[in-house]
């Protein structure tokens, strides 16, 4: 008789996993010629050690007790013949996850961060490394069998992307941004700039706004930074007028809007102050109309000053200059 040493005797087939080690042994023990039929001619002995790398028939003649010929078949059949992990090494950025499902072809596994030392059971799992390390992973199929794999897991740092510094501007003007530390660059939001991609943009914003920039190098690594665009509130004050009751220009006025308070004044070469108002509606709509003490004053250059504040807490002013020149024509 024979036996199958460490394996399931089923009828003379015999399931084991690619890579075990068998052994077929004749009870009483007494040797015989063992054959395969993949590798032909195998040992001449009473119990047969053999490694199972494929699907076999092993059998092997001998004599019965009524001394006739007979023939022992044993058919291996490897369970999972050719399963395996198929893991690869890895590489993400910092602050990602890193997914694994091998669930289709096997019922548990245990991983292992060498790095992290931290140990993970699950046929699907989901990590987020903070370093590079070295993943483990021993993985027991359906069969019984158990299949072992590793990797190398690469974590990138993220990108030190910096949209540049914080600018003030008129409204109207423009300003070329400037971001740095990637190679590819997404800016938003998109109104205001002439490109939303690109490194250096120009943003011509209505108010102020905050761009953000989302940059990414050349590991496909992206971080963000943002730069605040501030946009300042403006009069417009113009550099003459004609007092002369035509219905144009006939005023020395503040042209603007959003104004919270405002000081306006007027003076003449000696730094004599001719006018002066605190009021809003009259300093936009009604103004100097050239006088002081009623008596008109001759054409030439006096000198403005304006102060006061925009409902968004600005300064007021006139593209940045809170004096200047008006020239009165007669």
């Amino acid at each position: 008789a024979f036996e199958i040493v460490d394996t399931e005797d089923n009828d003379n087939d015999y399931e084991v996993c690619k890579g075990d080690t068998i052994k077929i042994a004749m009870t009483p023990p007494d040797s015989v010629q063992w054959y395969s039929e993949n590798r032909g001619i195998l040992e001449f002995t009473d119990t047969l050690t053999y490694i199972v790398n494929e699907d076999d028939v092993v059998y092997a003649n001998y004599c019965n007790a009524d001394g006739y010929m007979e023939t022992f078949f044993a058919n291996i059949l490897v369970a999972i013949m050719d399963l395996e992990l198929f893991l690869d090494n890895e590489e993400v950025c910092l602050g990602e996850s890193i997914s694994f499902d091998i669930s289709d072809d096997f019922i548990e596994a245990t991983w292992y961060l060498k790095n992290h030392n931290k140990l993970i059971t699950g046929t699907t799992i989901t990590i987020v490394p903070e370093q590079t390390d070295s993943l483990f992973v021993e993985a027991t199929a359906k069969a019984g069998c158990v299949l072992t794999d590793s990797l190398i897991i690469v974590v990138n740092e993220l990108p030190e992307i910096d949209a540049g510094q914080d600018v003030s501007i008129f409204k109207g003007e423009s300003v070329q941004l400037q971001a740095t530390g990637g190679i590819t660059y997404i800016w938003s939001p998109a109104s205001g700039l002439d490109t939303d991609t690109g490194s250096t943009p120009i943003a011509s914003p209505a108010v102020t706004t905050v761009y953000n920039v989302v940059g990414t190098d050349s590991a496909g690594c992206s971080a963000n930074n943002v730069v605040v665009i501030k946009v300042r509130q403006t009069v417009f004050i113009p550099n003459l007028f004609s007092p002369n009751n035509d219905g144009h220009n006939d005023t020395f006025k503040v042209f603007g809007s959003h104004l919270k308070s405002i000081s306006l004044r007027v003076y003449d070469a000696q730094g004599k102050l001719l006018y002066e108002t605190s009021n809003i509606p009259e300093a936009m709509n009604v103004g100097w109309d050239g006088t002081y003490l009623g008596k008109n004053m001759p054409q030439g250059d006096y000198l403005w000053a304006i102060s006061g504040k925009f409902s968004d807490e600005s300064e007021v002013s006139f593209d940045g200059k809170v004096t200047g020149i008006i020239t009165l024509i007669r």
